[in-house]
Order: C-alpha cells, then sequence, then structure tokens
C-alpha cells in the first residue's frame, strides 16, 4: 500500500489535469465568442469572454481591445501562453476631478467563492497573480472587490520596464470585518484591473479591506493609460486562488474553458463568427411551417446550463433586418423569444401566419452578471 500510496502521489503532482484553483474563467485570453477585435467601446461592454470593459462617469477618451498574439513565452514565464487582450487607447484624455473610472474586470458569481468564509474569522487569503506589458511604466491599481458587502481591497503594481511582460502577484488577506458571501447565482466578487481614474477616484487605501465608495476606485498614485494614443496595455495569466503564494498559472483545456464562457455567454454562429445580423450563414435554428396557416416555432437547447434565463438575440443569417427568420432568399416577419429557461429558449413569429416554407434563424444568449 506504501507504494502504490507513493506512485498515485506522483502521479498526482505531474498531472496536468485541472485542480479547479482559479476562480478567474479564461484567465488565459484564449476564448473571444463576440470576437477578438472590438473598436467602438461603450460603458458597460463585454469583450474578449467574462472580461468587461467598464466605464464608470464620463470620458472622452476611446480605447481599442484585441485578442493579441503578443504573450510570455516559454522562456519568459516558465510556460507558454498563446493569447493575451490588448487595450490600446485611440484617443486620449486628460482627465480632471470629476472624470470617470475606465477599468476592465470579471466578474464571479458568489457561489463560487462562498467558501472563502468572508465576514468571519478564519475567512480565507487569495492570490492574484498575472502577466502585464505596458509602454506605460508606474503604478497600476488592481481591486479584489466583496461585492455583496461593497468592501474592496486596492493594491498597487508598478510596471518597471515598458513594453516588457512582468509577472505581478498579490496576497489579499480575507475580509474578516464585510459580511459574507450570499450561496447564490449572483455578483459575489469582482477583480478590476484599473486603466485610468479621475481625481475624485483615487482615494483608496492601498493594502487593507475598506467600504467601497466612487472615491475609492484606486490610489492616488494610480497612472493614467488613456493621457497619449502610443500608450497600451497588454494582460494575459490571470489567476486568482485561495492562499497565501501563486501556483503555476492552471491551463486546461481549450473546450473546457469554453463551456465555462458558454455559461454566461452562447451563440449559435461558427465560433469565428461574432454574432451579427445577415452574416451568410443562414441559420442554425431550424423550423418548418405546415400549412399557411401556421407559423414557425423552434426550440434552442443551450450547450449547457446558463447562469440563468438570459437575454436572447435573434438574427437573420441571410438578409434584411436583426431578429427575424429567414427563409432562404428573403427576410420575413419579427421573431420573438416568448419563452425562456436556464436550459432552452422558445422561438416563434409573434402568431403571424407565413407561407408554406422551411425557415431559420440565428441567436445569440446572454446571461452575464
Amino acid at each position: 500500500n506504501t507504494k502504490r500510496d507513493t506512485v498515485q502521489g506522483i502521479l498526482d503532482l505531474t498531472t496536468s489535469a485541472p485542480g479547479f484553483r482559479n476562480l478567474i474563467i479564461n484567465g488565459d485570453m484564449s476564448i473571444a465568442q463576440r470576437g477578438t477585435s472590438f473598436t467602438t467601446i461603450s460603458t458597460q461592454q463585454y469583450v474578449l469572454d467574462r472580461y468587461q470593459f467598464s466605464v464608470q462617469g464620463t470620458t472622452t477618451g476611446v480605447v481599442t481591445i484585441t485578442q493579441d498574439a503578443d504573450a510570455p513565452t516559454v522562456a519568459e514565464a516558465g510556460t507558454d501562453f498563446a493569447r493575451s487582450m490588448k487595450i490600446d487607447c485611440t484617443t486620449a484624455e486628460t482627465l480632471g476631478s470629476a472624470d470617470a473610472a475606465i477599468r476592465i474586470r470579471q466578474k464571479i458569481e458568489a457561489q463560487n467563492v462562498v467558501h472563502l468564509g468572508y465576514g468571519a474569522a478564519g475567512a480565507l487569503s487569495t492570490t492574484i497573480s498575472f502577466w502585464i506589458k505596458s509602454t506605460k511604466t508606474g503604478i497600476f491599481c488592481v481591486q479584489l472587490v466583496n461585492n455583496d458587502a461593497v468592501r474592496i481591497y486596492t493594491s498597487e503594481v508598478t510596471i518597471s520596464s515598458s513594453n516588457t511582460w512582468e509577472k505581478k502577484t498579490i496576497t489579499v488577506p480575507g475580509d474578516t470585518s464585510g459580511g459574507s458571501f450570499a450561496d447564490d447565482n449572483g455578483i459575489g466578487m469582482s477583480l478590476h484591473f484599473e486603466l485610468a481614474i479621475g481625481g475624485d477616484g483615487d482615494a483608496a487605501t492601498a493594502d487593507t479591506w475598506e467600504n467601497g465608495s466612487v472615491s475609492t476606485f484606486s490610489t492616488a498614485n494610480q497612472v493614467n493609460l488613456l493621457d497619449n494614443t502610443a500608450n497600451n496595455i497588454l494582460i494575459t495569466g490571470v489567476q486568482l486562488e485561495v492562499g497565501s503564494s501563486a501556483t503555476d498559472f492552471e491551463h486546461v483545456p481549450w473546450d473546457y474553458q469554453l463551456s465555462r464562457c458558454q455559461r454566461y455567454f452562447c451563440k449559435t454562429f461558427p465560433y469565428a463568427t461574432a454574432p451579427a445580423d445577415n452574416a451568410g450563414y443562414g441559420g442554425t435554428i431550424r423550423a418548418r411551417t405546415i400549412t399557411s396557416s401556421l407559423e414557425p416555432v423552434a426550440n434552442w437547447m443551450f450547450p449547457v446550463h446558463m447562469r440563468a434565463a438570459p437575454t436572447v438575440t435573434l438574427y437573420n443569417g441571410g438578409a434584411g433586418t436583426a431578429g427575424e427568420w429567414y427563409d432562404g432568399s428573403t427576410s420575413s416577419a419579427a421573431a420573438r423569444v416568448p419563452l425562456k429557461s436556464e436550459v432552452l429558449c422558445n422561438i416563434d413569429n409573434s402568431g403571424s401566419a407565413l407561407s408554406t416554407a422551411a425557415f431559420t434563424i440565428q441567436a445569440a444568449a446572454d446571461a452575464e452578471l
């Protein structure tokens, strides 16, 4: 038995199977269902899967966000990364005292962090690690947010060398003074990478849990990534794990990572096609009317159990406007989603009769936090 246990221990240490250490989904930036380039960025927009570009306040600055092939190599990182997320300033802005907080963030379901035991003695520490590269040197702030209790922990990381991949590690003590996480599918925790903060939002204290407010988006040392169009920043290898030290990045199979992302967003389009009307694929959801007095009706079974009943957007895959069935040559009357759950949605034609024909439609489902 001793020999067998020893062999099993060696296998456990050398296996590449995921141990579910990383609380961040798509930390290696490999999944991009919505597209690989985002040039018109709204104030709250999901870009690469699970990551949201967020602007709180007003800004005239503009960025382009892309999935980039520039990433740390084995020689640099001891492991190979194929992709990163690049945030490139395309319209500069000098932020004033009342201007925006601009960040990249990922929100985490409360039921996935409830085991951290926040709000009580013995709350578990966590460690954040990531690779970062920027033309802009100086201090950037990273925040771990207890959303259920509106508590924040702000850390400063320094980019020392321009245009050079650097690994950063932050250990965050468990929050014993705030509230606990709800055991549900709402927002429990979020990880923020601050990019630029207006003057009124830079009053956070580094390395301490404190009550969050509009003045605690960063410390006063946060640099402004948007002050010059020559500025860009790239991030990959993001990991958030229990414990007081960082382990090697947890690489997981691509298809497994995709299925985790599909809990929050999925589509009927081919993976490499961003959801769009008139994308030239006709449709993968199909329905056939039997007589001209009937309407097309179809069910879309989502590929995984989604976080919540999603918002479903319908697309005509051949011609005409979004939200229409396609009969192979022309558009038809508007389609709708009368019923939906976490596992499927029903699509019909608002009760209107159509000519006897086969109809198709494309769709995307969004259950992001």
